[in-house]
Order: structure tokens, then C-alpha cells, then sequence
């Protein structure tokens, strides 16, 4: 059995597409991964994305865009739309998971 001491430590090493995995997986495993989601998040380090498109950037997002590395696309998405990570310039891991059928252009410009 997983500590939860593991669990968190464990979560800071793997995919997003894993990650969304592991939040199915037992109550344990989905705190871990919650509580990892909403560290990176909240510090800006982070985001969680649905795929759509952002068709106009407001002076907010583009500031925290910027503090981005890490982006994790949810699971039942089949599209990333225009926009999505635009500007996100320090972005180094992208997920992209099984499903998603097409990329729309400019979705990651000026990454």
C-alpha cells in the first residue's frame, strides 16, 4: 500500500495524462494528485486545460501565461483550439492525450 507521503512525492514525476488517471484510481491516489494540481495552479507554474480556444487574451492571462511550464489537457477533450497556450513562453511539458484529433494553428504560438 501507497503512503500518502508516496503519493505526493510520486505525482510530481509523471505525465498529466497519467495524472488524470491516477485521480480515478482511489480516493489516496485522487488527494495526491489534487493536492499537486492545485499547488501548481495556484503558483502559476501550472494550468489544467479543456482545449478551447481563447480568442482574445486580456491583459491578466497574459501575464500569467507567462509563469507557465506545465500544462495538462483533460482527458475527454478530441481538440486544442486556437489560442490555447499562446504566450505561455517558459512552457516546457506539454500532455496531450489519446482522442485528440486535431491542433489548431496557433495554439501553442509564441512558446
Amino acid at each position: 500500500m501507497y503512503t500518502h507521503e508516496f503519493r505526493r512525492h510520486f505525482v510530481k514525476c509523471v505525465p498529466g495524462d497519467t495524472l488524470m488517471m491516477l485521480m480515478l484510481a482511489t480516493k489516496g491516489w485522487k488527494a495526491a494528485v489534487d493536492a499537486f494540481i492545485d499547488e501548481g495552479v495556484k503558483s502559476g507554474a501550472m494550468i489544467v486545460h479543456d482545449g478551447r480556444d481563447f480568442s482574445f487574451i486580456t491583459d491578466a492571462r497574459e501575464e500569467r501565461i507567462k509563469l507557465v511550464t506545465r500544462v495538462i489537457f483533460l482527458l475527454n477533450i478530441t481538440k486544442v483550439g486556437t489560442s490555447a497556450c499562446y504566450g505561455a513562453i517558459n512552457l516546457v511539458v506539454v500532455n496531450i492525450p489519446e482522442g485528440v484529433m486535431s491542433i489548431d494553428k496557433l495554439a501553442f504560438h509564441c512558446c
